[in-house]
């Protein structure tokens, strides 16, 4: 069952890719990429991803909870910015900081 949602997402990302190499450009909001694999793997994966949608003048966001991947931006020069979001909960509504 694992490997099925691995290549499903592969597959999917995949697509996206893909739709980077024709206009209009894209929009996409991705979070926790390649999350069923290894670490090792899935650095190189998400950079590989990270990379090919810049390139191709993707607009986008990708989210993640894995500090090691928050590197990817910085290698990606000033088009790509690393945001932290924060919430908390005041009176009883959720309150983001957008930093």
């Amino acid at each position: 069952m694992h490997c099925r949602l691995v290549f499903r997402e592969i597959a999917r990302l995949k697509l996206i890719v893909d739709l980077t190499r024709r206009p209009p450009p894209i929009l996409y909001l991705l979070d926790e990429l390649l999350q069923g694999t290894n670490s090792h793997d899935r650095q190189i994966g998400a950079k590989a991803i990270a990379r090919n949608l810049f390139q191709h003048g993707a607009i986008g966001l990708i989210t993640t909870h894995d500090l090691a991947l928050a590197e990817i931006a910085d290698s990606l020069g000033p088009g790509a910015a690393n945001f932290h979001f924060e919430h908390r909960l005041v009176n009883g509504k959720l309150r983001f900081d957008y930093i």
